[in-house]
């Protein structure tokens, strides 16, 4: 009877990535699926970046996701939300192709601006 081998737990996954373009401006990146299991990673960062009272423009880059689903909506429009109680704005750099049609069935595209690359979406809180 052999020994029981430990079995490391797996590493955790990283969260998105964020910068800051502008004082008043921050930009998360998350990438790959975002769904039940990585959806938390998604919210804490978007709830790390407001609690800065100077955000009052969060750019979310979905330009490299692979997948979304109801947890990810949950999070953007809890973002959207949050944004517009500090009289502020939420911008979304558009998904793959293939994701675009999640914003236009559940009609997200109405209230999100969705933006072509994340450029036009910083400089959008500008005009």
């Amino acid at each position: 009877m052999g020994r029981a081998h430990d079995i490391a737990p797996p590493a955790a996954t990283p969260g998105p990535a964020v910068h800051a373009p502008n004082p008043i401006c921050r930009v998360v990146v998350p990438s790959g699926e975002i769904d039940a299991h990585t959806a938390p990673a998604l919210r804490q960062a978007v709830a790390n970046q407001l609690a800065d009272p100077a955000v009052t423009h969060l750019v979310v880059d979905l330009s490299g996701t692979t997948f979304l689903d109801s947890s990810a909506l949950g999070v953007l429009i809890g973002a959207f939300k949050r944004m517009r109680e500090r009289d502020g704005r939420l911008d979304i750099v558009q998904p793959p192709p293939e994701l675009r049609r999640i914003f236009e069935i559940t009609a997200l595209d109405r209230i999100l601006p969705l933006w072509e690359s994340q450029d036009l979406a910083v400089a959008s809180a500008d005009g």
